[in-house]
């Protein structure tokens, strides 16, 4: 219940009290206003109604004070509740973000072992066929690879716009 339908209820029910209580006294008073009349000498009836109206207003007034402290704690039930409730939020959303950090922080991961597998199998393979090409020339299958028949010479080599060439040494004889 919203807290201004609550203090609304409480209202009503306070209100509903005291009318009945005032409708009591007045009964009350009535009744003793006739037996007052009906016999005058018979003083402590009226005294005895007066008591009990006292001790009705005192009960009255012990409901009010009861109604109210409820009406109080239940506002900082509410209260308690709200914040709670507010925590819970918070800690969803908290949680949440954590999640799609894991999940971004994973696929990242699951990128770079991807591409680290993709390079591992690409040499796995480059150095399979390096070595079947070389059993291939061991066993005298296939002709041996052009840096390994042929006899270098010394070379010429031009360097710059000049047109002077340069003998590197020690790739010939």
């Amino acid at each position: 219940m919203p807290r201004a339908a609550w203090r609304r209820h409480v209202l009503e029910a306070l209100e509903r009290r005291e009318e009945r209580t005032w409708r009591l006294r007045g009964l009350l008073e009535r009744r003793e206003c006739r037996s007052a009349c009906r016999a005058p000498g018979r003083g402590g009836g009226m005294q005895r109604l007066a008591q009990d109206l006292g001790a009705l207003q005192r009960q009255y007034e012990g409901l009010q004070c009861k109604a109210w402290e409820l009406s109080q704690e239940a506002e900082g039930l509410r209260g308690e509740l709200d914040r709670v409730r507010g925590l819970l939020q918070q800690a969803r959303q908290e949680r949440q973000g954590l999640e799609a950090r894991w999940v971004r922080e994973k696929a990242l991961e699951a990128e770079r072992l991807n591409w680290a597998l993709e390079r591992e199998e690409k040499s796995q393979q480059k150095v399979s066929r390096l070595q079947e090409k070389l059993q291939r020339v061991r066993e005298g299958r296939a002709p041996p690879p052009p840096f390994l028949c042929c006899q270098p010479q010394e070379s010429q080599i031009t360097f710059g716009g000049g047109g002077k060439s340069k003998d590197l040494p020690g790739l010939g004889s």
